[in-house]
């Protein structure tokens, strides 16, 4: 919930430490697309670990956070670890409706390929997180049992009654 408060606050970014916490992959996941969700940029503090850079950005991290990185050797640590992000303005070439048209057509092709073994569909980027966007603002975000037991704890602690969602 604090990544919540940070963007309802009207906070520019939050950042999320993954190094000093016992958060599990998908409370992470769960705690970057809060931030999504209430507009406000995740940053993700993480240890020099390439697998768990490259975990963060792809489930949606704007940026990284290493520390300790003070010697040429540890900067070395994390390699083959990027994204590229891109924006290029369509409307220079082609018209709105035509790059849709295109993008429309691009797309149905991806699904229409055959299906590897064992798969039901082809998805393409974002569509996951479109899906996945579309039922957590139906059913909401679940938290895990760990965050629920600590947000019960601490209202416990600070002599107040929880919200009526965490009784």
């Amino acid at each position: 919930m604090i990544v919540e408060f940070a963007g309802y606050a009207g906070f520019d970014f939050v950042r999320i430490d993954v190094s000093h916490n016992g958060f599990d992959p998908p409370t992470i996941i769960n705690m970057i697309r809060a931030a999504e969700l209430c507009d406000v940029a995740p940053m993700v503090r993480v240890d020099n670990d390439p697998f768990m850079i490259n975990s963060v950005l792809e489930a949606g991290a704007l940026g990284v956070y290493v520390p300790d990185v003070s010697t040429a050797e540890k900067a070395k640590g994390p390699r083959n670890t990027g994204h590229l992000f891109m924006a290029i303005r369509t409307d220079l070439f082609v018209s709105a409706e035509e790059f849709r048209e295109r993008m429309d057509t691009l797309i149905q092709r991806v699904h229409d390929r055959p299906k590897a073994a064992g798969f039901s569909e082809i998805l393409v980027v974002g569509e996951p997180e479109s899906r996945m966007e579309a039922q957590r603002r139906k059913n909401g975000i679940p938290y895990s049992t760990g965050e629920f037991a600590s947000l019960l704890e601490e209202a416990a602690k600070a002599g107040i009654a929880p919200p009526p969602l965490l009784r």
